[in-house]
């Protein structure tokens, strides 16, 4: 599992680690201003705070990880994915708080296996398109991947949990496509994800059918399933060039925006240190997911590019749907963003995410003495 023989460390990227770090930060400067009002004990803060230390902890112990024995793990991981998420849907709860019975409760700590399953998920395809990739463009190799996927996906959707099903589609599509999967196939999904569009409005929930509604017409129900969006942009709008200032926003500290600490907390950072601010924090992103994307392409293999894209564009589509729905390009989904919104669990998980991918760029290439990479 450790075997330090096989990492160099002078290639650890201190640019990725520094811009996450920075991010974080961040998080913590807004999450205190979003929970200020309401937790004068700087309780939400406490948990947030604990929860990123843990994450960096994570990181430093994955950096002696072999990312061979990880490999290794992609099955088992998977099945303990799935029996997490069983056990979800028999003892789940959050209805009534959150809107879906998509946590667990043992002992005393109370987690959420959903934001889990999508990284054990990532592994795990990483592992079987890497197993089956001279067979990608079978038809059997298809079969199987689309059924392992469903599964989870299934699962999730049962929660109910609409965002977190669309994360994982989003970076499933992004890890096959990499795969090199035929452009056939890419259409036929296409075509089959249209089709299925109607059917699966229906299937939704009145909750989830309003959201889709809104996002069509903003103004539609204002003072009601449309509360969240308008408020939302009135802060972003309010922020101007240069924000309110630090604890000054009016939309955050007078309650106005709902969950401004979790999946809405874009605008609070908008509405405190205005355009510029918002622009910075996008900024950050760029550079992390760009520091991603050369890692992926100097892996040693096709496991571990795998798995650099598929956490890569887990976390661009969290970021992009969060920062969209605030600002009414998206429908509203109760998506996190990463790094900065409240919530424990998302937290570790994005550490631990990132943790890999350091711990890759530290992974030694075999030894080629064919002189292939110009070294001999």
């Amino acid at each position: 599992m450790f075997n330090r023989n096989k990492k160099r460390f002078a290639q650890f990227d201190w640019v990725l680690f520094i811009v996450t770090a920075l991010l974080c930060v961040m998080g913590l400067v807004a999450v205190r201003s979003a929970t200020y009002s309401d937790n004068p004990s700087m309780a939400p803060l406490v948990t947030q705070i604990i929860a990123t230390i843990l994450g960096f902890i994570a990181i430093a112990i994955l950096q002696w990880v072999d990312i061979d024995y990880l490999r290794k793990l992609a099955i088992p991981i998977y099945l303990i994915i799935l029996l997490l998420l069983i056990a979800t849907r028999l003892f789940g709860f959050g209805m009534d708080q959150w809107g879906a019975d998509s946590w667990l409760k043992l002992g005393p700590v109370i987690f959420q296996p959903s934001e889990f399953s999508k990284l054990g998920i990532i592994v795990f395809l990483a592992w079987l398109l890497e197993r089956y990739k001279s067979k990608i463009n079978k038809p059997t190799t298809i079969i199987l991947i689309a059924l392992t996927m469903a599964i989870p996906v299934f699962l999730i959707l049962k929660q109910p949990d609409l965002g977190t099903a669309a994360v994982i589609i989003f970076f499933v599509a992004v890890m096959i496509f990499y795969a090199d999967i035929h452009w056939g196939y890419i259409l036929a999904a296409f075509v089959l994800a249209l089709v299925a569009i109607p059917i699966l409005y229906a299937s939704l929930s009145g909750t989830q059918q309003d959201r889709i509604l809104n996002f069509l017409d903003p103004f539609r129900d204002p003072r009601g399933s449309n509360y969240q969006i308008l408020q939302g942009i009135v802060a972003i709008g309010s922020g101007q060039l240069s924000g309110r200032g630090y604890l000054q926003g009016t939309q955050t500290h007078f309650g106005f925006i709902p969950e401004q600490d979790t999946d809405y907390i874009f605008s609070v950072i908008a509405e405190e240190f205005g355009f510029i601010g918002g622009i910075f924090l996008i900024a950050c992103y760029f550079i992390l997911l760009f520091r991603m994307i050369m890692i992926a392409r100097r892996a040693k293999d096709p496991f571990e590019g795998l798995l650099v894209i598929g956490i890569a564009a887990m976390i661009f589509i969290h970021v992009f749907e969060n920062i969209g729905m605030t600002i009414g390009l998206m429908p509203v989904t109760g998506i996190p963003l990463p790094l900065i919104s409240n919530g424990g669990t998302f937290q570790l998980l994005t550490l631990a995410s990132i943790g890999i991918i350091l711990s890759i760029s530290t992974q030694r290439r075999p030894l080629d003495f064919s002189g292939a990479d110009g070294s001999l």
